[in-house]
């Protein structure tokens, strides 16, 4: 079964074509803002590069945000109207839950987290123990602040706001930021 997969939460766009488990072509750029002019052509580039015809993709995968408004929207229109043509199954998948789906089976919780701009932060908790990630706490729109005044154990930090907000999160927490 092969899939397209978009993601467009953040600066960076992303696609990729799977058959099965076996990644095709996976590729990203850094966009800003122009996601409608780069997207399509980040698409026939890599559908040629997996040397995969449109007629014959399975299904369409798309992330769903929390996220940049623009760059999520241009995403779904592009998958909605990619699925709606070929007459093919279009998945929504959250944005935080494939963060932390990157750090399966973790003995500590997983923390993804986005950066939502303006010193805020999207974020949710995970138990990825078993391999698939266990949502713990809802998705919310917080701050850094906010969520690291209520860790109180290790706890793994994933996802691009994790990288932008490392050093504070180190400095605040100790061996609690992982």
């Amino acid at each position: 079964m092969i899939l397209v997969a978009l993601e467009t939460s953040s600066f960076v766009a992303g696609i990729a074509v799977t058959d099965e488990d076996r990644v095709l072509v996976e590729s990203s750029l850094q966009v800003g803002t122009v996601y409608a002019e780069q997207l399509p052509v980040m698409l026939e580039r890599a559908l040629n590069d997996a040397d995969v015809p449109f007629d014959q993709v399975d299904g369409f995968a798309v992330s769903i945000g929390p996220g940049s408004y623009t760059g999520l929207r241009v995403g779904l229109s592009l998958a909605k109207g990619l699925a709606f043509t070929a007459g093919k199954p279009l998945v929504a998948v959250p944005t935080l839950d494939t963060i932390a789906l990157c750090s399966s089976f973790s003995k500590y919780p997983v923390q993804a987290v986005l950066d939502a701009g303006r010193q805020k932060i999207y974020t949710a908790g995970y138990d990825t123990s078993s391999g698939e990630p266990e949502r713990r706490t809802p998705y919310q729109a917080t701050t850094l602040d906010s969520l690291m005044d209520s860790v109180t154990e290790p706890v793994v930090f994933a996802g691009p706001g994790a990288s932008k907000y490392q050093t504070t999160i180190t400095q605040a927490l100790g061996n609690n930021a992982l």
